[in-house]
């Protein structure tokens, strides 16, 4: 069994942190190589794609090998950071599948693979946020449909990867912001809940491993969220006041926890500041099982590469974080 294996089982080796970012979007700065995914892809000939998702390939091996990354998520499905503007790291579904067997196939022997499959509905877009919440007490059982789709699509999804290899499958669905839950707790009982349970029992049983995404303070939600066979909550959100050892003290080794990592310091820095608070988080982690260590979000394309230097050179100052990959 794989060292992030254990970790999300909450019984890796004392000493033993692993590594792993959401999703990580520095891959050109850090090899200064084309990395090709969004909209650039779109508009290459078929031939081209083919070439670019190999390249693909050798970079992300490349990097996860300089920065000692325990796992990397594969790039996602489309989706807008507003109305128009797509989202850095996507592939079409059609070549996403492709990319996914690739990197199975050249990188699943020494490196953990993680696909975001979705199935657990978040908190609406400002879109249709007005009519969400307005559904959520006016018509309920069609927000109850709309988690059900969403809840299919993600068996769905996981039934293609986990047919290709893959064990560790992501559902990136807020449910809070800095202020607090979205979904008061009959709402939370009613809409979230049973398909948290539905999808990480489904997952528990193919032997797979969940995890769930969820920006915002959700400290209310987790006792509910422990006890169900979910393996792993992500992001731990230091934004809105989410303390790693905090909400690791009440959950205990029912639940792993992911990131943690203030994004504001490392994106704002100085580099001094993101070393030492590096260092602080990952010291605090060492001695605890079931913590992966990683921003508490994606890490950002406005990210400067001096300050997430200083991520990577704390990592591997502690010796025997991320000693064993595999």
């Amino acid at each position: 069994m794989t060292c992030f294996k254990q970790t999300l089982e909450c019984a890796n080796p004392e000493g033993e942190v692993p590594f792993w970012e959401l999703e990580f979007h520095l891959w050109e700065k850090y090899s200064g190589k084309k990395f090709n995914v969004g909209k650039e892809f779109t508009e290459l000939t078929s031939k081209e794609k083919d070439i670019a998702m190999h390249k693909n390939s050798e970079v992300i091996a490349e990097i996860c090998d300089m920065a000692d990354f325990t796992a990397v998520t594969i790039p996602g499905n489309y989706w807008e950071l507003a109305p128009g503007v797509p989202a850095y790291y996507w592939l079409p579904k059609k070549y996403r599948l492709k990319q996914a067997k690739i990197l199975m196939g050249e990188l699943g022997d020494h490196l953990t693979l993680i696909t975001n499959t979705g199935g657990i509905m978040a908190m609406p877009g400002s879109e249709n946020y007005t009519s969400f919440a307005v559904n959520m007490f006016d018509d309920p059982e069609s927000i109850e449909k709309q988690a059900q789709k969403i809840l299919e699509q993600g068996f769905s999804e996981t039934d293609k990867f986990g047919n290709m290899g893959y064990e560790i499958f992501i559902s990136a669905s807020d449910l809070a912001d800095n202020s607090g839950p979205f979904f008061p707790p009959e709402q939370f009982e009613r809409f979230i809940l049973p398909g948290l349970h539905k999808w990480s029992e489904y997952i528990k049983k193919q032997n797979g491993y969940s995890i769930l995404h969820t920006d915002g303070n959700i400290e209310i939600y987790l006792e509910q969220i422990a006890n169900t066979d979910l393996h792993a909550l992500q992001s731990v959100d230091p934004v809105a006041g989410m303390d790693m050892m905090t909400t690791k003290k009440i959950v205990g080794d029912r639940l792993c926890l992911c990131g943690n990592l203030d994004c504001r310091t490392v994106i704002t820095g100085p580099p001094h500041l993101v070393y030492e608070a590096s260092i602080e988080l990952l010291l605090a982690m060492q001695h605890v099982p079931g913590l992966i260590f990683g921003m508490s979000n994606v890490l950002e394309m406005n990210t400067p590469k001096e300050n997430y230097d200083q991520v990577i050179r704390a990592v591997k100052k502690l010796g025997r974080i991320n000693q064993a990959r595999n």
